[in-house]
């Protein structure tokens, strides 16, 4: 893919990912209410919501890791040099949601030395995903035997 393809789809996923973020923040009080029976309340919202939306953004990650992989091929070289269609979505969606993730680690409750470890590891990971989406080579480098 092309850097200026590759820009253009991770502003598109983090237009909708940033959407989906607010809708977690927003919601997350009637959501405690009603799975703890108007018991539960966050008094870290920031990180309440980003934790409930994991839990959908990843096992939707999840899905198109383990199916690019199967795509891929039994090999530890054909998951190095090769790309699918759910490889690359699984790529553009973690540079979107780390993009999306910045504003949130700030808001969050936790040591600035965390917030800044979390950002770090954000950028150096956007940056390794924006290298194999350009050059469409390890998209799967844990699947090794």
């Amino acid at each position: 893919m092309e850097f200026s393809e590759i820009g253009a789809s991770v502003a598109r996923l983090s237009a909708v990912i940033g959407v989906g973020r607010l809708a977690a923040f927003v919601l997350l009080p009637a959501a405690l209410r009603t799975v703890s029976g108007g018991q539960a309340s966050s008094d870290d919202r920031a990180s309440s919501s980003d934790n409930l939306w994991s839990v959908f953004f990843h096992s939707y990650v999840t899905y198109l890791a383990v199916l690019g992989a199967w795509e891929l091929g039994a090999t530890p070289q054909e998951r190095w040099t090769s790309q699918s269609d759910a490889s690359a979505t699984a790529g553009l969606l973690i540079c979107a949601d780390n993009l999306m993730q910045l504003p949130v680690q700030f808001r969050k409750k936790v040591p600035l030395s965390k917030t800044w470890t979390v950002l770090a590891h954000h950028v150096a990971q956007t940056g390794v995903f924006l290298l194999a989406l350009h050059t469409g080579r390890c998209h799967y480098w844990c699947a090794h035997p």
